[in-house]
C-alpha cells in the first residue's frame, strides 16, 4: 500500500546514513521500528477511486482486505490510522532519498531544510500525474521520531500523514515488507 511505503520512506529519511555502529545523520538507532500513522484525504471523486467486489475482497488475506477497506474510508475523508512495523538498516542512506532519483526524471527533490534532527523534503513530479510531496521528520530521540507528510495531487487530491514511529529492538527478525493487495484473482 502507498501509505505504508511512505512511511518506510519517512523512517528511511529518518534513520539515514550511519556515523558509527548505532547512529545516523539524525541520530536513531538502525533496527525495527514501530510506527502508527494517521491518514486523511480530501478532494478525491468517489468515481476515481475503482469498485471492488465482495468477491474481490474475500479472495484478500485479512491484511490486504484491512488495507482496501482503509483505502475505502480514506476516499470518504475519514481518518485512517494503521501501523506496521519496519526494518532500517545500518546501510540505508539518506543520500538516495534527499537526491534525484535517475530512473525519475519526471521527478525533482528539493531539500527544504536539514539539521542535525530533522530534515524536511520536497518531491515534485509531472508524470504520470502531476504530484508534490513534502516530508518532515523529526528525530525526538535516537528511539522516537515524529513526521508529517502532506501529498498534493492533480485535481485537487490532497492527503496528509502524522506518524509517530519508535524504535522496537536492533533485530529485524522477521519484519518483512508490506505486500500491495491484490485486486486481480488471488492475493
Amino acid at each position: 500500500m502507498q501509505t505504508q511505503t511512505l512511511i518506510r520512506s519517512i523512517l528511511l529519511l529518518a534513520a539515514a546514513a550511519p556515523l558509527g555502529a548505532h547512529a545516523s545523520p539524525l541520530g536513531v538507532k538502525p533496527g525495527a521500528w514501530e510506527s502508527t500513522a494517521t491518514t486523511v484525504m480530501s478532494g478525491m471523486p468517489k468515481q476515481q477511486m475503482p469498485a471492488i467486489s465482495k468477491e474481490q475482497l474475500d479472495r484478500m488475506t485479512p491484511d490486504q482486505r484491512a488495507q482496501v477497506e482503509n483505502m475505502m474510508n480514506l476516499r470518504d475523508g475519514k481518518p485512517v490510522t494503521s501501523a506496521h512495523k519496519s526494518c532500517i538498516k545500518a546501510t540505508d542512506n539518506l543520500e538516495k532519498l534527499t537526491s534525484d532519483d535517475p530512473a525519475r526524471k519526471d521527478c525533482k527533490k528539493k531539500i527544504i531544510s536539514q539539521t542535525s534532527a530533522s530534515v524536511e523534503v520536497e518531491v515534485t513530479c509531472t508524470k504520470p500525474h502531476a504530484t508534490t510531496v513534502r516530508v518532515k521528520v523529526e528525530a525526538l530521540s535516537a528511539e522516537n521520531v515524529a513526521s508529517t507528510t502532506d501529498v498534493q495531487g492533480e485535481n485537487g487530491v490532497k492527503l496528509h500523514v502524522d506518524s509517530k514511529s519508535h524504535w522496537v529492538s536492533a533485530s529485524c527478525e522477521g519484519i518483512t515488507p508490506p505486500q500491495p493487495p491484490s485486486f486481480h484473482g488471488n492475493p
